[in-house]
């Protein structure tokens, strides 16, 4: 998407919530924020996720099959987290995440995520747990123009 097309969407998008806010006006009703934001978390292309995500690492992709290694140096212990990707696809294959008590959980992720997008929401188990590191495996493209980012965000 080009920055003209990312721009005249974000106008339509503008313009949606301020007429929904206009109508909920009218009709007495508070207007639906659906509009403002498809995804209620905030990871949408172009979007800033909440306050209860924060970003804990993030690594360069390279053009090939391979696994990467996000240290998480945050004191603060967390309940899930999310891969966000920027600049070009990637499709993850696996998730593990280790924790500083020694412990680490092994997700199967198996899907590819367009550029500007992130995977599902991933809990953690048990209580709040802090974060060691994150180690996914990963495909991408052959033919991407750039390399993609991948950024590890942990919710609180």
């Amino acid at each position: 998407m080009t920055i003209l097309e990312r721009t005249d969407l974000h106008r339509r998008r503008s313009l949606q919530a301020a007429f929904a806010a206009f109508l909920g006006v009218i009709g007495g009703t508070t207007a639906s924020p659906v509009l403002a934001d498809p995804d209620e978390e905030g990871f949408r292309i172009g979007g800033r996720p909440s306050r209860r995500w924060s970003m804990v690492g993030e690594a360069q992709a390279r053009r090939s099959v391979d696994r990467d290694v996000v240290r998480v140096n945050a004191d603060r212990a967390y309940s899930a987290i999310r891969l966000r990707v920027l600049h070009a696809p990637v499709e993850f294959l696996d998730v593990q995440i280790h924790f500083r008590n020694g412990g680490s959980r092994n997700i199967e992720v198996r899907q590819l995520i367009e550029r500007g997008g992130a995977t599902r929401i991933i809990d953690l188990p048990g209580e709040r747990r802090f974060i060691d590191r994150v180690v996914f495996w990963y495909k991408t493209p052959a033919l991407a123009r750039e390399r993609a980012t991948v950024q590890v965000w942990a919710r609180a």
